[in-house]
């Protein structure tokens, strides 16, 4: 040794992080950017008020892609509402699943059926494009991509298509 000390800010940098993902989950649920984007139209365009039924978090599906440090805080401010999360990641156990409160499913299938899916992988040579267009086309109609980990994750092409159709959103 050299008597270097090095530290890491990994823990305290998740912490705004997953407060942030929390807030955008709770605002595609309540599709605030839908609103947004509507009420950005000419009064007459549109009725004041468009919303369906389904607005809100009450049994919402959130797809976390990753059970990294953030991932797991966010699972744990997601608690108080009543959202069902699954997460897709090759190293969380079902045991550990159990002991987060929540369902390990394969990646695919959680993209087909979250109502938000969320990114928190890491960014490896296996992980770049994880969002392919393939997996985004599986998203559900009204489904919103969340990416707080690396652009690298989300194939940016694919992902643009997507939104000019209207058919998903992203933060």
């Amino acid at each position: 040794g050299r008597g270097l000390l090095v530290r890491s800010a990994a823990a305290a940098s998740a912490v705004p992080v997953a407060e942030f993902t929390l807030a955008a989950i709770l605002f595609a649920n309540k599709d605030v950017f839908g609103a947004r984007e509507r009420d950005r139209r000419p009064a007459p365009d549109h009725p004041w008020f468009e919303r369906g039924p389904s607005i809100g978090n009450a049994a919402k599906r959130v797809g976390l892609i990753g059970a990294s440090h953030v991932g797991r805080l966010v699972i744990g401010l997601l608690a108080p509402f009543d959202v069902d999360v699954v997460v897709a990641d090759p190293y969380l156990s079902p045991a550990d699943a159990a002991a987060l409160g929540v369902e390990v499913v394969d990646l695919d299938t959680l993209v087909a059926t979250a109502d938000v899916v969320s990114v928190h992988a890491p960014e490896l040579p296996e992980t770049r494009h994880l969002l392919d267009a393939r997996r985004l086309a599986s998203m559900r109609d009204g489904a919103t991509v969340i990416n707080t980990a690396r652009g690298s994750l989300v194939d940016t092409e694919a992902l643009t298509a997507e939104l000019r159709t209207g058919r998903i959103s992203a933060v």
